[in-house]
């Protein structure tokens, strides 16, 4: 066995840009702060880029099957957050769907497509609150199994997904900006 001293190297390092001897990295924190739409669309993208790798290796693709799955439902989740901008945190899509509807009909005067309502159902029928994709069993140890047995088009779900993405962020730009409630329990006094 190869020398393996590059794992007493701390994975999250302090170092300033003039220090990064090789830029096959990347800076999380301080000035590179992510915000809620960026978040979305990187794990869109993600699932993008693990589909593309299964529809390249079609024998092993059932692999890449979960990730994928998982990335998309937590990107369709973290839109409708951003969209909704909910009081109390959830996973639940259709909650959230709901109130997207909700807002979409209030404030930009439009209906959602039904197929939209009908896809986000299919992603919370076999996983209502993002465990499905991410563990096999639940937090009693039981199963957590698929709630039946269904085929999955990969080109298909990166088309939808890509189609609900779209939408999102055009009801996001649509909608007018409302500053969130602060989060803070205590009275400011005037």
């Amino acid at each position: 066995m190869g020398s393996k001293a590059y794992l007493a190297k701390p994975i999250f390092r302090e170092e300033s840009p003039e220090d990064v001897e090789n830029w096959s990295g990347f800076f999380i924190g301080g000035m590179a702060q992510t915000n809620e739409l960026s978040l979305a669309r990187a794990y869109k993208s993600a699932g993008d880029v693990i589909v593309a790798k299964a529809l390249r290796s079609i024998d092993l693709a059932y692999e890449w099957a979960f990730p994928a799955l998982f990335l998309y439902r937590h990107a369709i989740e973290l839109y409708l957050k951003l969209i909704v901008q909910p009081e109390k945190p959830t996973h639940g899509i259709m909650k959230l769907t709901r109130q997207f509807k909700s807002l979409v009909r209030s404030r930009l005067k439009k209906e959602t497509p039904e197929w939209v309502i009908d896809r986000i159902r299919e992603f919370s029928d076999i996983d209502p609150v993002s465990q499905t994709f991410r563990y096999t069993t639940k937090g009693d140890g039981s199963h957590n199994w698929v709630p039946g047995e269904f085929w999955v088009s990969f080109v298909h779900l990166r088309r939808t997904v890509n189609e609900l993405a779209k939408g999102f962020e055009n009801a996001y730009f649509a909608l007018p900006r409302e500053p969130r409630p602060s989060k803070s329990k205590t009275k400011r006094s005037t």
